[in-house]
């Protein structure tokens, strides 16, 4: 089965006709840095913390 990504675009305008999803994630691509600099940077504890164990 294969997954698919769709939901209704908050614009008409996106011109991803096939994906308006990605489409209005795209328009918030500052947050989606935010939260991915987050997210590596727990990563980057986690390895820190395990190296210490090891």
């Amino acid at each position: 089965m294969a997954a698919q990504i769709y939901s209704p675009p908050a614009d008409s305008e996106s011109g991803l006709p096939f994906f308006p999803g990605i489409a209005d994630a795209l328009s918030e691509i500052p947050a989606v840095q935010r939260e991915v600099w987050r997210a590596a940077r727990a990563v980057s504890r986690a390895a820190a913390a395990l190296r210490e164990l090891a």
